[in-house]
């Protein structure tokens, strides 16, 4: 994928082996996917639900009616799109945790008064903000995407340059993530810099750092990844104590960001 993104299409007039690569996986997953909703889609016939007991791809079924290229389409995105970005998104975010003993200590605490032994639910992670903001911490440090792009619609001045209409402009989240004057010790994890009301909290404007983009173009899957994290750290942390004793983890930039 990143070859086909970052280099001269050529692939679209001769044959070359990333891209042959690419469109027999791309073939595999969409014959998958298919395969796998076809069926959902028959026992979902079979066996009819309340709404509030439905998954969510029932619930995708039942709104899509009879065009099965909806919930297929979702099916692989989720799959092409949200498997290596909420797999490395979740190892950063445990290894900063594991990493940061006090922080790790302050959520499990979190997790205990709001969760307990009781099941997660949905009011439950809305009382949940210091976990949610170890998630953003963890984004600006190591994020998954290096940065967003975006193709101007008009004629725009951007800190005093002249940007034509039909330009891709780059937004790139490592510089402003790591700006000091944004975020004081951009190199340390603070949660608490997520959190309104607390004295470390950001006085950055509020695009300085946009982990799942912004506007119509934003990622679609944003919360079911986020959904994702939060239940994985609660779990996690309601089982294990982790610790990290070995060299600061950096990125390896390729189409997604990876350890």
């Amino acid at each position: 994928m990143y070859k086909l993104m970052s280099r001269p299409p050529i692939w679209k007039y001769i044959p070359v082996p990333y891209y042959t690569r690419f469109d027999k996986a791309s073939t595999e997953i969409l014959n998958i996917c298919s395969k796998y909703i076809t069926k959902a889609k028959e026992d979902f016939v079979k066996n009819s639900k309340k709404m509030e007991d439905m998954s969510v791809l029932e619930k995708l079924i039942k709104a899509s009616k009879d065009n099965d290229n909806i919930p297929v389409v979702m099916a692989v995105d989720a799959m092409m799109a949200g498997i290596d970005t909420t797999g490395n998104a979740a190892t950063f975010l445990l290894y900063h945790l594991a990493a940061n003993k006090e922080q790790q200590d302050k959520l499990f605490e979190e997790i205990e008064e709001v969760i307990g032994n009781e099941k997660v639910t949905e009011a439950k992670l809305k009382r949940m903000k210091y976990l949610k903001a170890c998630c953003q911490e963890s984004h600006r440090l190591l994020p998954v995407a290096s940065g967003i792009g975006r193709r101007t619609q008009t004629e725009v001045i951007l800190s005093g340059y002249e940007i034509p209409r039909k330009m891709t402009v780059a937004y790139i989240s490592l510089i402003s993530n790591a700006d000091q004057e944004l975020f004081p010790n951009p190199t340390k994890f603070v949660p608490e810099r997520w959190m309104r009301g607390s004295t470390m909290h950001h006085q950055a404007q509020s695009y300085a750092n946009v982990t799942f983009g912004h506007g119509p173009r934003m990622c679609v899957g944003r919360r079911f990844a986020e959904l994702e994290l939060y239940l994985l750290v609660i779990k996690t942390l309601q089982r294990f104590r982790m610790e990290y004793h070995h060299p600061a983890l950096d990125i390896a930039a390729s189409f997604t960001n990876k350890p």
